[in-house]
């Protein structure tokens, strides 16, 4: 692990992270969503970008969800669902074809890092300073 960071904001027993950011040598993975203390529920996404070339991956979001005292960890099957079909739409096509939807290029740039997430909390200082503030996917508080 290259370095890892996390600033969060805590509203009225919501926690959501601003900026979460594991960076290692091979991809950046961020965590966005919520996790309610009140309700001890669970609503997080967590995404990984590569930084290098993958000629077949079947990469997808890991969602977390749940409460505290049973977490369900699970992979973003639309996704998933939606690459498979297409490489097997292709496959009958000419079977090199299936490999196209399951490349990815890789992006050193989009994928962060390090340098990249001390820049997210600078910023992060400045957008709370203006007002500004971000919201989970679903309401998961009382």
């Amino acid at each position: 692990m290259t370095c890892a960071a996390l600033r969060a904001k805590v509203d009225n027993g919501i926690v959501m992270p601003e900026v979460a950011i594991i960076d290692n040598r091979d991809s950046t993975l961020f965590l966005s969503g919520a996790v309610s203390l009140a309700s001890e529920k669970l609503d997080l996404v967590m995404t990984a970008k590569p930084k290098d070339m993958s000629p077949a991956t079947l990469r997808s979001a890991v969602l977390i969800d749940g409460t505290f005292s049973a977490p369900h960890v699970h992979l973003d099957t639309k996704k998933l669902t939606f690459k498979v079909l297409t490489a097997a739409a292709l496959a009958s096509l000419n079977p090199l074809a299936a490999l196209v939807p399951l490349f990815d290029p890789g992006d050193k740039e989009a994928a962060g890092g390090c340098e990249r997430t001390l820049q997210k909390l600078r910023d992060a200082d400045g957008r709370r300073e203006r007002g500004m503030r971000r919201r989970p996917r679903r309401r998961i508080g009382p």
